[in-house]
């Protein structure tokens, strides 16, 4: 999971790519945003 989560780091450098654990997803949210409302699944 964690090789994952740092290949897609590397291909989006803009976002921010995190494992949800309550819905068993890797998601991503555009870098510097102060709310959740960017977050998308990948």
């Amino acid at each position: 999971m964690q090789n994952k989560i740092k290949e897609l780091s590397e291909k989006y450098p803009d976002c921010d790519v995190f494992f949800d654990g309550d819905e068993y997803a890797i998601c991503s949210r555009k870098k510097g945003r102060g709310d959740d409302d960017g977050i998308s699944e990948l």
